[in-house]
């Protein structure tokens, strides 16, 4: 019989690293998310963040808005109910994609939104993130 190989003896203390410490790049928000930004700080308790490695705004920590990595297309929290009627009064501002689906989310291209209806649009980005942050907080008590 030929002889074993000798195994690698395990470091004492080695782990891989965890994906906390991975960092994903952050890239600049383009100009026109700063209109979208100046609304949202409008209201209580917004601030900016970050959301796979693209510009963020949350309120209270929980994610409302985000910027997809194409620039142009935000994410914006809406209960799966209500996305069909957004849908259905303005496809070519907001659409789906499969990965929403199944999550409370609707998409919404930049270069379309009506300026006049952008305050409408993030206010119920808004208000959609802070009901669900009080439905998790009862359900905490």
């Amino acid at each position: 019989m030929p002889p074993r190989k000798a195994r690698p003896k395990a470091r004492s203390g080695a782990t891989k690293p965890s994906s906390a410490a991975r960092t994903i790049p952050v890239s600049p928000a383009p100009p026109a998310f700063d209109a979208v930004r100046r609304v949202a700080h409008t209201l209580d308790g917004v601030e900016d963040g970050t959301s796979y490695g693209t510009a963020a705004l949350k309120v209270r920590g929980d994610l409302f808005i985000r910027l997809r990595e194409d620039e142009d297309t935000l994410v914006l929290r809406c209960p799966i109910d209500q996305r069909e009627a957004l849908i259905a009064e303005d496809p070519d501002t907001f659409f789906l994609t499969d990965h929403y689906l199944n999550y409370p989310w609707v998409l919404a291209r930049m270069s379309s939104i009506n300026p006049a209806n952008l305050r409408d649009i993030v206010t119920m980005a808004y208000r959609n993130a802070a009901l669900a942050k009080g439905q998790k907080s009862k359900m905490k008590a």
